[in-house]
């Protein structure tokens, strides 16, 4: 399992080697597995067009970690807890730190975002700043050297920056990967000439959640024994779930999740802003006790 594993990291590094260094004789490329390549292209594309479209707030918020990894011992747990976070940002004037979690979809990206604070994997992200705020191990970059964050110091929330996956992949053999840059930028203004979807709906502006649920509750205890579960059992490759979610919500990789996600991946004390968000009423609909 540990020599598959590194041969795929290595096997990544190769690819991001050749997708990075040489960008405009990008189509000149040659690579071993041309999906993967591509694969890369499209998330530099997604990337560069999304920084250029909201610009990060570099006055107000500091970067804590990129790919930040963390390792907690959390009590009823056999194993520690391990997570790498994308990104950790320190609100400067709120004195609170933010966890930043991008993610690139198939299908509507606000459904993401509405289930921001309280899906599992959220919730396991917001335990481990915890446990690291309060060891003290966090800083960030300051003009005079690293600044430590000290314990008054709290997690405010998460913020989902989530991008549709767009139609248009990159034409390798006409294609330098600015071009490709270039079409990514118009597919997600909703101006491409052939390609249908996109939009600005597609690449929403991002935002920032703020947690409003204790952070320990039984329900997120039986999900933290469900991992652990993962961790020590017998594994099935072939059954391993993808996210905390059922199979049956998330539905298979690239297709849509479940139309009422949303619901069940969120707090019974927010379903009725969620419904009002997410979902249309049927125009017989009789409330409960009504008619």
């Amino acid at each position: 399992m540990k020599d598959a594993l590194a041969e795929g990291y290595k096997a990544h590094e190769r690819l991001l080697a050749q997708l990075l260094d040489d960008p405009q004789n990008l189509a000149n490329a040659d690579t071993l597995n041309e999906d993967l390549l591509k694969d890369l292209a499209m998330a530099q594309m997604m990337a560069c067009v999304f920084w250029d479209t909201y610009k990060p707030d570099t006055t107000r918020y500091k970067v804590v970690g990129v790919e930040l990894e963390i390792v907690a011992n959390v009590p009823g747990l056999k194993r520690p807890l391990k997570g790498i976070l994308d990104l950790v940002l320190y609100d400067v004037v709120k004195n609170a730190l933010w966890i930043v979690d991008f993610k690139s979809v198939g299908g509507d990206p606000e459904l993401y975002a509405a289930i921001a604070s309280y899906n599992p994997q959220s919730r396991v992200y917001r335990l481990l700043v915890e446990a690291a705020l309060r060891n003290q191990q966090l800083s960030f970059v300051a003009e005079d050297g690293a600044e430590m964050i000290g314990p008054d110091t709290t997690v405010a929330g998460i913020c989902f920056m989530v991008m549709q996956r767009p139609s248009i992949r990159w034409k390798k053999k006409t294609q330098s990967l600015q071009e490709y840059i270039d079409e990514g930028k118009l597919w997600y203004e909703g101006t491409h000439p052939t390609s249908k979807g996109g939009g600005p709906a597609a690449m929403p502006a991002p935002s920032f959640v703020p947690f409003t649920e204790e952070l320990f509750d039984p329900e997120f205890l039986v999900q933290l024994k469900l991992i652990e579960g993962y961790a020590t059992g017998k594994t099935r490759f072939t059954r391993f779930p993808r996210t905390m979610s059922v199979y049956n919500c998330m539905g298979p990789f690239g297709k849509s999740p479940c139309k009422y996600l949303p619901l069940c991946s969120t707090s019974k004390k927010n379903w009725k802003t969620t419904i009002e968000r997410m979902f249309t009423k049927r125009k017989d609909y009789v409330p409960d006790g009504e008619g």
